[in-house]
């Protein structure tokens, strides 16, 4: 089956929302998921199954130590049933670094909350992401 990413549109944001609440409670471990001005929101399909939600902000100027200039992953969280296949995350990611490229960025960055598994942080890692010095809970990917 394929992985498929679309724009959250007025008839569809109520199921965004619950693949919001639905993938919060089972410990995505991203810190700062509201939706802001200049966030990119979608939700990922596998098959024709809604099963993850994305959700972006495109950083052009950097604001502090914990918001630098780049794509921030504000939410990348797939439901606790199609978290084993790994090709639906790795598809979500190179939509970012995609999205990064197309607005002249080279940076992807994520903030991880305290409560976040250890997974998770082992996953951005495996993907290239390395962890901020000044900053222990941001993980940046250079493109």
């Amino acid at each position: 089956m394929s992985v498929a990413i679309d724009n959250v549109y007025s008839n569809n944001e109520g199921m965004f929302a619950k693949l919001c609440s639905a993938c919060n409670s089972s410990g995505a471990g991203v810190a700062g998921s509201a939706a802001g001005r200049d966030s990119i929101q979608q939700i990922v399909y596998f098959g024709e199954v809604p099963v993850g939600a994305l959700q972006t902000t495109l950083q052009q100027k950097k604001r502090s130590a914990e918001v630098p200039k780049g794509q921030q992953i504000n939410l990348l969280a797939v439901l606790p049933a199609y978290s084993k296949k790994p090709e639906i995350r790795e598809q979500m990611l190179q939509w970012v670094e995609t999205q990064c490229t197309k607005n002249h960025q080279h940076l992807v960055y994520v903030q991880l909350d305290d409560t976040a598994e250890e997974q998770l942080h082992e996953w951005y890692t495996t993907q290239g992401f390395q962890r901020n010095p000044e900053t222990p809970t941001l993980y940046e990917k250079q493109l």
